[in-house]
């Protein structure tokens, strides 16, 4: 072989070596940032006891997120690639580093309870065919583990060393970059032996036989095998998908995705993430007549549903396992969130009485200047009060012929000129009328010519969405089935 020849394999090679540390870095590993720990917790004051936080905090609405057992979640490792034991991907300072707040700030956390703030554990888990999830070994249930309402709906901010933390604000999380490392954590317990033996010690206990171990890893591979097949899908509709990133979820076409796509087996149906957006503040949420960006959903308990259908939730859509329409959704407990949220019906003599929006913690931010508050005051009353309502301290407000006659229960809720202003116009397209900024023209939303297939689902009707983007200049619509 001549020197020439091996130069020039020592270069393929070299080359080789460089795309494999390529793809290792992009598709094996999961950029995250990283925080200093939390010093000092202060949560606001909202009309909520500490038992009552906490409990929204973890109460299970019956969603399986991960589509794995708690007992996996806490033994599964970090996403990192290591001959020796990485940390455990269910540390709370790891988590916070993708944005969830440990639970740690809880005055009153259960210390035996690792999951943090929006995560609970939740009754025995089943298998997609109805059976319940066996521990190998001991042949008891494993339960569930899910996402809530808190984990995209819980605040914070960091000033000075005190991290201030907000009951129904907007959470900083990054749910695409959660999902992502788990799916590698899963994949590297697949593929490296020790780690593997390290998992199994922690589901099983340690001496567990080889025919435990064996089923273990039979369920390790049949899970990643599901994760590939989102895998596959979210790279199909790459090209449409914009990445979310912290603080923000394109929710509405996940649960489009989730309920048409995955739980009909109808991949076709899955669209990309084209409109994320950041997560509401929810404060008050409870008594507005339409909810969602779009203005998609009117009745509160079918929003609830839907956040829960979209973070795992079961729900048996082909009558296959449990019977048509069989569901995990625990009803009462998204009825009993709600109603905390909400309060009783609100007035002029008490106000909202469920969650109120937090005031300015000033021994925390600093006074806020009168002369600019007054400012601020003004070209609220001149730019935004004809949208949005005027301040709920207010007379006004009381008195906004926007209150609703009461409903069948005798509660009355607000709506928003602008949705209500919206109209269908002959030609399908979607005219949003009374959109009053005067730098801004009437906005007009095309639908597309051709929706997606509903691939031969004609109960899955599809229509347009629409969601504001960030800078809620420009509209961006997708398709919901």
């Amino acid at each position: 072989m001549t020197w020439t020849t091996k130069i020039l394999i020592g270069a393929l090679l070299l080359v080789a070596a460089a795309y494999g540390v390529h793809v290792f870095r992009y598709k094996l590993t999961v950029s995250l940032p990283d925080y200093p720990p939390i010093e000092k917790a202060v949560w606001l004051e909202q009309n909520w006891s500490v038992k009552n936080r906490d409990w929204f905090h973890h109460a299970n609405q019956g969603t399986l997120t991960f589509s794995i057992p708690y007992e996996w979640f806490v033994a599964l490792e970090q996403p990192v690639l290591s001959i020796f034991a990485a940390g455990l991907l269910s540390d709370p300072t790891y988590l916070d580093r993708y944005g969830f707040i440990p639970n740690s700030t809880e005055t009153e956390h259960d210390k035996a309870n690792v999951l943090p703030v929006g995560f609970a554990r939740g009754k025995p888990i089943r298998r997609e065919d109805g059976t319940p999830w066996l521990n190998p070994r001991t042949k008891q249930p494993m339960i569930g583990v899910g996402l809530t309402c808190a984990a995209c709906h819980t605040g914070r901010l960091t000033y000075n060393n005190t991290t201030v933390l907000i009951d129904g604000g907007s959470a900083l999380t990054d749910l695409g970059k959660l999902r992502q490392g788990l799916g590698i954590s899963v994949l590297f317990t697949r593929l490296l032996p020790f780690r593997f033996e390290r998992f199994a010690d922690r589901v099983l206990g340690p001496g567990a036989s080889s025919e435990a171990k064996a089923e273990l890893r039979r369920d390790l591979d049949q899970t990643w095998a599901k994760f590939n097949v989102v895998r596959k899908l979210d790279q199909k509709v790459a090209q449409r998908s914009i990445e979310e990133g912290y603080a923000r979820l394109d929710a509405l076409n996940r649960i489009g995705n989730t309920v048409f796509a995955l739980d009909l087996k109808q991949f076709d149906n899955y669209v990309g993430t084209s409109a994320p957006v950041h997560f509401p503040r929810i404060w008050n949420a409870p008594w507005f007549d339409w909810v969602q960006y779009n203005g998609s959903i009117q009745q509160p308990m079918v929003r609830n549903a839907g956040e829960a259908l979209s973070v795992g939730a079961t729900v048996d859509l082909l009558g296959k396992e449990k019977g048509l329409y069989a569901s995990g959704l625990e009803v009462a407990t998204l009825f009993e969130m709600e109603q905390l949220l909400a309060g009783k019906q609100p007035d002029v003599s008490q106000g909202f009485s469920g969650l109120k929006s937090p005031q300015w913690p000033e021994t925390i931010l600093g006074q806020i200047n009168p002369d600019l508050a007054a400012k601020g005051a003004a070209l609220y009353h001149t730019i935004c009060q004809e949208c949005h309502l005027p301040p709920v301290t207010s007379a006004e407000f009381w008195g906004s012929k926007r209150w609703l006659p009461p409903n069948s229960a005798g509660e009355r809720g607000t709506t928003d000129s602008c949705l209500t202003s919206a109209r269908s116009s002959p030609a399908g397209s979607l005219v949003w009328s009374t959109w009053r900024w005067d730098h801004l023209p009437p906005v007009v939303v095309q639908p597309a010519l051709e929706s997606p297939s509903t691939s031969g689902h004609p109960g899955a009707r599809t229509t347009p969405s629409l969601t504001c983007s960030t800078n809620c200049k420009t509209w961006s619509h997708s398709w919901i089935r």
